[in-house]
């Protein structure tokens, strides 16, 4: 949806734009086109693979400012790098990026085996194999609940069990096993993996609770009229950012600061061609925000 994310940035040649998940930069690219020399972008990532790329590809252009590091504490992070003008603009796709699906070491795809690893921060302690051998089973039921079938969350969390009694569970392909054994019936017309993995990649890099923080943090930094373009992958990412709207689609009080919020666009889905060019968008909403105070 790249045509409607720079449609709805209204880009200005001069204003702060932020990309706070840049991926494999194919946001920032489109965005420096509509930034004259005194326009400036600033790039946020947790994976040390993108931000080699951002600096690869913009380390000598002025405009582009690169942390490598999570979105949710926007306002700090700004203000550190001394950054004090109010932002026209703030993307977040909320999806895994090309790069991180791809790799075969990384975890996230459950059609290349690796370890069970699923870090979006590779400095960070806690993976997927630590989530699956480690959580109490209740714990696992309570993370699969909203992704998944209740009669299916079950039996899963039984054939877990009767295995953690005797080894671990090792890598992707030791847990698509595991759920590809459940006789599902035809009740899932994609993969059955995929909701299971995209819920232990959510948990564990805490994303529900960063997404919550970050929107909170990038209308405070946001300028009037500023527009916050969020593209959303579940509908739990999605209801997050629609309780935000209805909470907050008036005027309040944040971190000292007064503003009021409106929806601009609430459900842009990607056409045909697009999910026939790339399958993992079929499931992106992108609703679009704007800061009215």
């Amino acid at each position: 949806m790249l045509l409607e994310v720079i449609k709805f940035l209204d880009i200005k040649p001069n204003g702060l734009y932020i990309d706070a998940t840049f991926g494999m930069g194919g946001h920032t690219k489109e965005i420096l086109k509509f930034l004259n020399s005194n326009g400036r972008i600033f790039i946020f990532d947790k994976d040390i693979d993108s931000i080699n790329i951002a600096y690869y590809l913009y380390n000598k252009d002025k405009r582009v400012f690169i942390y490598n590091g999570s979105f949710e504490n926007i306002e700090k992070i700004l203000f550190n790098y001394c950054i004090s003008s109010k932002v026209d603009g703030i993307l977040v796709d909320l999806g895994i990026s090309y790069l991180q699906l791809n790799s075969k070491d990384r975890g996230f795809s459950f059609n290349k085996n690796s370890s069970l690893d699923m870090r979006m921060n590779i400095n960070q302690n806690y993976t997927a194999y630590n989530f699956i051998n480690e959580s109490s089973l209740e714990k696992i039921k309570s993370v699969l609940y909203n992704f998944y079938d209740e009669k299916f969350i079950n039996i899963f969390i039984k054939k877990i069990s009767i295995i953690r009694e005797q080894r671990q569970i090792l890598d992707n392909n030791d847990l698509l096993n595991i759920i590809y054994n459940i006789n599902y019936k035809g009740t899932y017309i994609n993969n059955p993996g995929t909701k299971i993995f995209q819920a232990i990649r959510m948990y564990v890099n805490n994303e529900f609770i960063l997404l919550n923080d970050f929107l909170y943090n990038a209308f405070n930094v946001l300028k009037v009229g500023g527009r916050i373009v969020i593209i959303s992958f579940n509908s739990i990412e999605d209801k997050i950012i629609k309780d935000f709207v209805k909470k907050y689609n008036r005027s309040i009080l944040y971190n000292s600061s007064i503003f009021s919020i409106k929806l601009v666009a609430k459900y842009i889905r990607p056409n045909i061609d697009e999910i026939n060019s790339n399958i993992s968008s079929r499931s992106a909403i992108m609703r679009v925000l704007e800061k009215t105070l």
